[in-house]
């Protein structure tokens, strides 16, 4: 595997046609019927991301090596910690170390921003994730139940890391 690297996400655009190709197709058969495209509106399109850049302290990344772009992440600079918001990887890469080279750039994120804590959120029945998450050294701190409007809740953990 050759070195990863965050790429600033320069065109919002261009991040989100990336997003929704990865979404459709990991999430599409796994989520019930109209919830993953209302979820790529809701959290993944170029205006939402605008807006948590100016708004919220966004700053999204592609995950890049010698062949190309392999994944993206949104990282949140919170006042006493990191939110990792979005960690996904073209089907391609998963499975393969991918993840675990982009965990340790967030955390080098993480650490220049002096940010002693990673959070996040992940859907309660994504078990390949959680158990990452696990073996990277988070811990899963509470479930929740977030109402993300349109009828559609999603059953959540909290997992948080300290470095």
């Amino acid at each position: 595997m050759s070195p990863l690297q965050l790429e600033k996400a320069a065109d919002l655009k261009e991040l989100a046609e990336f997003a929704k190709a990865i979404w459709l197709e990991h999430w599409k058969p796994l989520l019930p019927e109209g919830q993953t495209e209302y979820m790529i509106e809701m959290f993944h399109s170029e205006k939402v991301m605008k807006k948590q850049i100016e708004e919220d302290r966004y700053h999204y990344f592609y995950l890049r090596n010698e062949e190309g772009r392999v994944g993206y992440t949104a990282l949140s600079v919170k006042e006493d910690q990191l939110f990792l918001s979005k960690l996904y990887m073209l089907k391609e890469y998963r499975r393969r170390g991918f993840g675990t080279a982009a965990f340790e750039l967030i955390k080098g994120f993480a650490a220049a921003h002096s940010l002693p804590k990673i959070t996040l959120t992940v859907k309660r029945t994504n078990t390949p994730a959680i158990d990452a998450y696990l073996k990277w050294g988070f811990k899963i701190a509470k479930s929740i139940d977030t109402d993300i409007g349109s009828g559609f809740v999603m059953p959540d953990y909290v997992m948080e890391y300290t470095l």
